[in-house]
């Protein structure tokens, strides 16, 4: 039987391994988590979860994993700005600035703070307005 104390170890080496750049071991030591302990997680955490695993999927240029990360990162808690900068930065990637827009700006409303959102959309701007000049 597993321990809240495992979990809680669990999610402490998660953090370790994305601050190390060791981004295959984050999205391997997630789905252990999620396997393991689905049942007594709630969807705040869960979400974050899948944002840091979107994250180190990103990282990993998995862009489509990454996005069905982001989406149920985001599905499960509505609220989740890091979520929306994920989702943010998967459209600016794939030259949709337009849908980058709305998620970094979506990131900002949710949480203002929020420095990877703001530069985010700052930087989904400048694409824009350069976008207008070159037209």
């Amino acid at each position: 039987m597993h321990t809240k104390a495992s979990l809680e170890l669990l999610m402490s080496e998660i953090d370790e391994l994305f601050e190390q750049k060791s981004y295959a071991k984050v999205v391997e030591a997630v789905y252990l988590v999620e396997s393991q302990y689905i049942q007594s997680i709630d969807d705040n955490r869960l979400s974050a979860l899948e944002v840091i695993k979107g994250f180190s999927q990103l990282c990993l240029e998995k862009l489509d994993d990454a996005m069905v990360s982001f989406e149920l990162g985001l599905n499960l808690n509505p609220e989740s700005s890091q979520a929306c900068v994920g989702l943010g930065e998967i459209f600016y990637l794939r030259s949709k600035d337009a849908n980058a827009k709305l998620m970094y700006g979506w990131a900002v409303k949710l949480d203002e703070n929020n420095a990877g959102a703001r530069r985010g959309l700052e930087k989904v701007n400048a694409a824009l307005a350069a976008a207008c000049v070159s037209a």
